[in-house]
């Protein structure tokens, strides 16, 4: 009975294990704050790779971030290769320096991130649809600002601490734009 109890536990203990901390960015230049970088109009272009690292899905990402009181009311709508379209609405508040909240109709809970320097860590689980059900997949979602305009996304995709696949994800945003215009 004990063996089988550890079987259940040590992947949780694994993953509270990890060596990366958001604080090591701290002194990091420039430094990123995601609520006022994706405000606007911010333009991504991604693939998502299974754990043995073949590319099983290539897309485009749009997204539209409108500032409504303290939080950013933030449309993301998904370009797929594969001809789907999917799209999803996150309301981000930055209640406290550094932290970051996170709510969607698909995300189970509170998303939670830590920012520091030019990089997020981001954690939620999102309801993910596979073959007619929906899967709860951890992401463990880092971003790390490149300039003022770049920033690149990477997320760990997981199902009880075992690895499903990777999404990168590259942000790109025009800083010169004035106005918010609609999604197409």
């Amino acid at each position: 009975m004990p063996f089988r109890r550890l079987i259940y536990v040590l992947p949780w203990v694994l993953m509270a294990c990890s060596g990366q901390q958001v604080r090591q960015y701290a002194d990091q230049k420039p430094a990123f704050d995601a609520v006022k970088y994706f405000q606007g109009n911010v333009e991504g272009n991604g693939i998502f790779q299974d754990r043995h690292g073949k590319v099983l899905r290539r897309f485009k990402v749009q997204t539209q971030g409108v500032q409504q009181g303290d939080s950013l009311v933030l449309h993301e709508v998904f370009d797929n290769l594969d001809g789907t379209h999917p799209t999803r609405t996150w309301l981000l508040r930055s209640v406290h320096p550094g932290e970051l909240t996170g709510y969607a109709a698909d995300v189970v809970g509170v998303a939670t991130g830590q920012m520091a320097g030019n990089a997020l860590h981001w954690n939620y689980v999102l309801d993910l649809p596979v073959h007619g059900h929906t899967l709860p997949v951890r992401m463990d979602d880092w971003m790390y600002a490149i300039d003022a305009e770049h920033v690149l996304n990477v997320t760990r995709m997981s199902f009880w601490g075992w690895t499903l696949g990777h999404v990168t994800l590259a942000f790109s945003k025009h800083m010169g734009e004035q106005h918010v215009s609609s999604l197409k």
